[in-house]
């Protein structure tokens, strides 16, 4: 990014492939047209289109509530000065989801997006991928790590007085993750008090969670009950029932 010239920025994983190499010249007209900060565009991934969960147009973010973030930078064409005058950049450091927090640092400062439900992208499961490849306490680690940074990012940012219900969407999606494959593997990785530590951090960035828009809008039809269980076991910070709902 830093040696970057052009007015913007596309990113493409080396194990991946456009669909339509004129794609480029479709995304810089509708960015330019609409002088946005970004343009989102869809992946494909298994056959099935994804990515973009929002109405194809254009939307100015401290205006509009008809848009969400999209945590994907190979869907995001970027406006490079847009991401130079807020110094956004991919985090060296973090072992895992630095992807994810740069789209996050992205869409928290952007005030103008255009977006189109059209396909560019090819996405290529990868079983050596980061996310894929064997997990240790490191990686449990960063990805506790990234969640406290991302609720940092989002909370200080320009659009959260208009859209505090982007948290509380980036919570529930933890919150599944946690419940559905981390929570087990932090059982079966740590140690007793590594658990107990990474059970604290999670605990710290559950406690952002707003109850009532849970009730209202995540769960309207009542919680299920592992997302429930795990989120009571782990603010109670209460290791022997962590334990023993993921063992064996």
């Amino acid at each position: 990014m830093d040696r970057a010239a052009g007015e913007y920025i596309i990113s493409l994983d080396a194990d991946d492939f456009w669909l339509d190499i004129s794609m480029l010249d479709y995304l810089y007209g509708l960015a330019t047209r609409d002088m946005a900060d970004i343009a989102c565009f869809n992946l494909r991934f298994l056959g099935k289109v994804r990515g973009v969960q929002q109405t194809p147009g254009f939307v100015e973010t401290l205006k509009s509530k008809d848009w969400s973030f999209n945590y994907s930078p190979a869907t995001s064409l970027v406006s490079r000065d847009f991401a130079n005058r807020h110094g956004i950049r991919f985090d060296p450091d973090l072992l895992m989801g630095e992807d994810a927090l740069f789209c996050c640092e992205l869409y928290s400062h952007a005030s103008r997006l255009t977006i189109t439900d059209k396909a560019f992208y090819h996405y290529r499961a990868n079983p050596e991928s980061a996310s894929n490849a064997e997990w240790d306490s490191r990686k449990l680690f960063s990805t506790v790590q990234w969640f406290k940074t991302a609720i940092e990012v989002i909370s200080n940012s320009p659009v959260y007085p208009h859209r505090p219900d982007l948290l509380q969407e980036l919570i529930a999606e933890r919150l599944r993750m946690l419940t559905r494959r981390l929570a087990a593997m932090a059982v079966e990785i740590l140690g007793e008090d590594e658990l107990r530590r990474y059970i604290g951090k999670w605990a710290m960035c559950l406690a952002h969670l707003d109850r009532d828009y849970f009730d209202t809008r995540v769960f309207p039809n009542g919680w299920p009950l592992p997302q429930r269980t795990v989120l009571e076991t782990v603010m109670a910070e209460d290791l022997p029932r962590l334990r023993a709902l993921f063992s064996g």
